[in-house]
């Protein structure tokens, strides 16, 4: 039977240790009798007891609060550990850094982030003061910290961090500092001309800002290029994306076109197929496309694939090769994200103009993702004759040319930073009736409430209030498009604290 706090409940408050847990024991007591609820004991699920957590509905009444005594200050510890650079500007959403401790209050108390000692340099770090909230217990503080760029922190390169909380009481200041509590860890910024090939998989950036040329993959390159932007994600007019196949040899992580077969005096050898998952089989055929348009990942099934080569002919005329499949890439900015020219097409079978000619590679596959604004021209994912797939998720306005052919997936649009209430308002925003799912991750990311799936209203947002309840503390909130599981590589993460008040 769930109990609801009255006004007439009395609120024990306590500093004792041992008055405390008296009061604790005795109102489990009352749950477990008048609530009608039984216990069954086994020692592995008995948890650590943690006074300050939330309680569920069941054992409401079993909440301590303590008065906090600020000339009692104490810290313990800091979640997370890690600033990344870029964080909260550029339109992306600031850090959070929760310092947890006891006699921990709101009034008069400041946070302070400093180098460490021994470190040679000064971090560009911006605590939000006028942001901090405590909970009800003086045993957690949350703030919003920015990280602005450093051109002058080179990716990999880290800073050793104190965290400090001052009290400024009427018989003073009282000040604690946890040592080395937090790392900043820099990263490269991609300015100017577009690099000569970026390698296949994640390259993570503090700022992304081509202003020339064309960005292309590394030679070889066999799995998805990922270009993320901690902050903002721009490629201008005068510069270009292009993962396009180039005769048999695909773009990155496409399927390769199939090799013509020889030819022969008599009879030509048989094309070969080409590779990927909806691959052309037989002599000259094209390649498919088999994977789903949310794009649940950006491993198989959506990849594109190569077409068949063709069968050589008499008289020594070999077939032509299939076209190789379009490339996969994706770009996401945590902030705004503006591209004007990307192609990933498949290319065209090849013809000797005497054999038989090679089957064409299908289009490739586009993700672009941004936590900000997303503006985007031409998207050109076509294939020999399949195209491609493109998918943008964005939680800001969204402007893209032919737009309503290709798929919206969902993004956070809304999100408290810091909150008291357990189960939050939330807005989303993504294609019209379009189904989406959520879940949550505690922070020490041992416990996981959901997923829990809804559907995005006509008119293209969803508000809703979350089905689970966060956890005490720092929270990891999860996005992903319906079918997705929880370990997609296209799923979208961010950080919400939870402060729990009676």
């Amino acid at each position: 039977m769930k109990r609801r706090r009255t006004e007439s409940r009395v609120e024990t408050r306590v500093r004792g240790y041992n008055r405390r847990m008296r009061h604790a024991l005795a109102n489990v007591f009352l749950v477990s009798t008048l609530g009608g609820c039984s216990l069954v004991y086994n020692p592995s699920n008995i948890p650590t007891p943690d006074p300050d957590a939330r309680p569920s509905d069941a054992m409401a009444d079993a909440e301590v609060i303590v008065d906090a005594d600020p000339t009692m200050l104490t810290l313990e510890a800091v979640s997370p550990t890690i600033l990344v650079e870029g964080q909260g500007v550029g339109g992306s959403r600031p850090a959070l850094v929760v310092v947890h401790g006891h006699h921990i209050v709101q009034e008069n108390t400041t946070v302070t982030i400093t180098a460490a000692a021994g470190e040679k340099r000064t971090p560009m770090v911006m605590v939000d003061n006028e942001a901090l909230q405590t909970d009800g217990n003086g045993r957690r503080l949350a703030i919003p910290v920015t990280v602005p760029v450093d051109e002058t922190l080179g990716a990999g390169e880290t800073i050793s961090l104190d965290v400090t909380v001052t009290h400024e009481g009427s018989l003073g200041p009282v000040t604690q500092t946890l040592p080395g509590a937090l790392m900043l860890r820099g990263l490269a910024e991609l300015d100017g001309d577009a690099p000569a090939g970026l390698p296949a998989g994640v390259s993570e950036f503090s700022r992304v800002n081509i202003t020339g040329g064309t960005l292309v993959a590394a030679a070889g390159a066999a799995a998805p290029v990922r270009i993320r932007s901690t902050s903002s994600l721009t490629i201008a007019t005068e510069s270009s994306v292009n993962v396009s196949a180039a005769g048999p040899t695909p773009g990155p992580g496409g399927g390769r076109g199939g090799n013509g077969g020889a030819g022969g005096l008599l009879d030509g050898d048989p094309g070969k197929a080409g590779e990927g998952p909806a691959a052309g089989q037989t002599s000259g055929a094209n390649a498919g496309y088999v994977g789903n348009s949310q794009l649940t990942t950006l491993d198989n099934p959506n990849r594109s694939s190569g077409g068949a080569g063709g069968n050589g002919a008499i008289l020594g005329a070999r077939g032509g090769n299939g076209g190789g499949g379009g490339g996969s890439i994706e770009l996401t900015a945590a902030g705004d994200l503006s591209i004007v020219n990307l192609a990933a097409r498949g290319a065209a079978g090849e013809s000797s103009g005497v054999a038989n000619p090679g089957g064409g590679g299908s289009g490739g596959i586009v993700l672009l993702r941004a936590g900000g604004t997303l503006t985007a021209g031409t998207i050109d994912v076509g294939g020999q004759p399949i195209a491609g797939r493109v998918r943008f998720d964005a939680g800001g306005a969204a402007t893209l040319q032919n737009q309503e052919a290709h798929y919206r997936g969902p993004m956070f649009a809304s999100v408290p930073l810091i909150t008291t209430q357990a189960r939050p308002q939330i807005t989303v925003t993504g294609g019209a009736l379009t189904g989406f799912r959520y879940y949550i991750v505690s922070e020490d990311g041992a416990d996981v409430r959901g997923p829990f799936d809804d559907t995005v209203a006509n008119n293209g947002m969803k508000t809703l209030t979350l089905a689970g309840e966060l956890f005490p503390g720092l929270n990891e909130l999860c996005l992903l498009v319906e079918g997705a599981t929880a370990t997609s590589d296209t799923r979208t993460c961010i950080h919400v604290v939870h402060l729990y008040r009676p």
